[in-house]
């Protein structure tokens, strides 16, 4: 019996235009996984937030972010930069990827809603899916995970 998949969005900070669209390649590669990751629609409340901690101005921005809305956070830097948070080295690998990610979830307090507001149903699921042609090619991305 195979368990439900969950589908959570994923907030990125600070990456570049190459490594969003490589986290999207592997955020769709984790879609055949039961704890399956995509891209936070604008908006969108997050699930988890990836911080790039060599932009300039991202670890500010996450805890605004944080200030609105607790939740998880994976930071790409060698040190966690004075934050506490979770690190992940690079290079950027899918597998260490996932495995960062769903350690910190998994181990992250479920925040309560406040008394006076009663808690909302989870969003459906929904996949963002790439066009053939959006996926970054294979050398990209041998290129990207031995950076």
């Amino acid at each position: 019996m195979m368990s439900a998949r969950r589908i959570l969005p994923v907030r990125v900070l600070g990456f570049n235009a190459t490594e969003t669209l490589l986290l999207a390649g592997m955020f769709e590669l984790s879609m055949r996984r039961s704890l399956a990751y995509r891209s936070a629609l604008p908006g969108e409340t997050a699930a988890l937030i990836l911080v790039d901690g060599q932009a300039r101005g991202c670890i500010a921005q996450a805890r605004e972010l944080l200030a609105g809305c607790p939740a998880p956070v994976v930071l790409l830097a060698p040190t966690d930069l004075g934050t506490g948070w979770p690190t992940l080295a690079r290079p950027l690998h899918w597998a260490r990827l996932f495995e960062m990610m769903d350690r910190v979830l998994l181990s992250a307090p479920v925040p309560a809603a406040p008394p006076d507001i009663p808690a909302r149903p989870a969003l459906p699921a929904r996949s963002v899916r790439l066009m053939p042609s959006a996926m970054p090619a294979p050398a990209l991305l041998r290129q990207v995970t031995h950076v």
